[in-house]
């Protein structure tokens, strides 16, 4: 319930309107300071009976507005909860691409050093140094056994998703 500034300042004006009016009466038809004074009592009643329902419409508008605060809390509540949701999904897609990225760094680096041996090998094989041969075939065999073993934990972590 929304009372405008307009309709406040009509009915001051109206009220002011009133008062002059209800003092011009008082002077004509009473005499005596003495009559006066007692018959402007009455005006201390009436403007007692408006505060009184000033503050009534002032209770009725705080109510209003504590519902709509509760309902506003009520929206935020659950406008909070679900941004909640959202951040541990958020935060589980995380991990899952950080534990990939781990997994695709060891699969990278396990790949360089065969790679090397490989290398090396050919090269003894090329030079014929059989020392240096049976030690790059040792660290490729253990390379590609931990290659094997990383890519049978993804595959398990795939059929357990």
């Amino acid at each position: 319930m929304e009372i405008s500034r307009k309709k406040v300042l009509c009915f001051a004006l109206v009220v002011m309107g009133l008062l002059v009016v209800y003092e011009i009466i008082i002077y004509c038809l009473f005499s005596s300071w003495t009559e006066r004074g007692a018959f402007g009592d009455t005006l201390n009643a009436f403007f007692s009976i408006l505060v009184f329902g000033g503050i009534i419409h002032t209770i009725m508008l705080q109510r209003e507005e504590l519902q709509l605060q509760r309902q506003e809390l009520k929206l935020t509540r659950q406008e909070l909860k679900r941004t909640a949701e959202a951040q541990e999904k958020s935060e589980k897609a995380l991990s899952k691409q950080v534990n990939s990225m781990e997994r695709t760094a060891m699969l990278n680096g396990l790949n360089a050093l065969l790679i090397y041996h490989t290398d090396e090998r050919n090269r003894a094989i090329n030079g014929n140094n059989a020392l240096i041969q049976q030690s790059s075939e040792k660290h490729c065999q253990t390379y590609i056994h931990k290659i094997n073993l990383l890519i049978e934990e993804i595959e398990k972590e795939k059929s357990n998703a």
